[in-house]
C-alpha cells in the first residue's frame, strides 16, 4: 500500500482528484458489480481494483508505458499478494 500513498501526489484531474481518489472510486464500483454477478470474492475485486494503479509511479512504467499493468503484478507478487 506504500505505492498507493505515492498516489496521492498523481493528479488524476483537477476536478476529479487524485489518482488515488480514481482508484478508491473504482474499487467501490468493482465491488458493486461484484455484488451483482454474485462473485465469491469480492474483496478481491476490490483489491485489485484499488491497486490498479500502482505501478504508474513506479520508474519502469515511466521508461516502458507498455508494462503498466504488467509490473502492477509483480509488484503484487512481491508484496505477498496471489495472483489469480
Amino acid at each position: 500500500m506504500d505505492r498507493l500513498e505515492g498516489l496521492k501526489k498523481v493528479v488524476f484531474h483537477d476536478r476529479l482528484g487524485s489518482t488515488t481518489s480514481k482508484c478508491t472510486r473504482v474499487s467501490a464500483l468493482a465491488g458493486f458489480i461484484a455484488d451483482k454477478c454474485r462473485l465469491d470474492r469480492k474483496e478481491d475485486v476490490r483489491t485489485a481494483a484499488l491497486l490498479s494503479k500502482v505501478d504508474l509511479i513506479s520508474g519502469v512504467v515511466r521508461e516502458f508505458p507498455e508494462l503498466q499493468g504488467i509490473m502492477g503484478g509483480y509488484y503484487a507478487l512481491m508484496k505477498g499478494s496471489e495472483r489469480k
